[in-house]
């Protein structure tokens, strides 16, 4: 039987002071492979990389511009078009390559990674959902209320190189992943509970909604009363437990 390899996807831009120097050694610690894209990180960005992820192949490309806040939705095809060229070459090896798309402020569960290799080896599962949950201020406490009630949505993919898939056509809040991963004629897949942990709101929430308000002043890629609930004094918060 063919073995599987995890190749982790990273979108990234100046994240060395932040959650980075943590993500890539957890990220090390069950991926085989990890493929970034670097905005023009100013800092030292790549250099934690690669003293992270020491031992395992790692491939950076660093895009010609900053260009996440000019369009996203380009650095996130080019992202795609990175891990389906590295999918072929282990294919080309005899091997099943599955990708699974985080950024640099997103951890898996623990029991997500005790547990997700028996996944990738059934044969007749070609995607799964995973669930996206927002830390708020603090790496104990998620929030579940208006429309940050956890959404589950496809990150964990076996990647067809020669499917090139549709995004979201905005430049921002574009998507993680291709639109029509779910869509794709005898690919088969399903949700699981297994979850992912943003921490995009935990050091500040106004800091995110200023860039989103500047990036999207009239609210045209998420409603402006999202945008708006970053700045909710009294969210509704669950107490988060790691799972044995």
């Amino acid at each position: 039987m063919p073995s599987t390899k995890l190749i982790v996807g990273l979108q990234v831009y100046n994240e060395a002071d932040k959650f980075l120097p943590e993500w890539v050694k957890e990220v090390r610690s069950y991926a085989d492979d990890l493929v970034v894209l670097d905005d023009c990180s100013t800092d030292d960005t790549v250099r934690v990389l690669f003293e992270g992820f020491t031992g395992k192949p790692l491939n950076v490309s660093r895009a010609p511009e900053n260009l996440f806040t000019k369009n996203e939705l380009v650095l996130r095809k080019w992202l795609w078009s990175l891990l389906r060229e590295t999918a072929r070459r282990y294919l080309e090896q005899g091997h099943i390559p599955w990708i699974l798309m985080l950024d640099a402020d997103e951890f898996m569960e623990d029991k997500f990674k005790r547990e997700f290799r028996p996944l990738l080896e059934d044969p007749g599962m070609w995607h799964y959902g995973l669930q996206f949950y927002h830390f708020w201020r603090s790496r104990d406490y998620y929030r579940v209320d208006k429309l940050w009630k956890p959404p589950t949505g496809p990150r964990l993919i076996r990647i067809d190189p020669d499917f090139p898939g549709k995004w979201r056509e905005t430049p921002l809040h574009c998507g993680s992943t291709p639109s029509n991963i779910f869509n794709r004629e005898g690919r088969p897949g399903r949700n699981l509970d297994y979850v992912i942990k943003h921490y995009g709101y935990v050091l500040s929430p106004e800091e995110k909604h200023a860039r989103y308000t500047a990036l999207d002043p009239k609210g045209a890629f998420a409603p402006q009363k999202h945008y708006d609930s970053i700045l909710d004094t009294n969210p509704v918060l669950m107490k988060w437990r790691e799972r044995e």
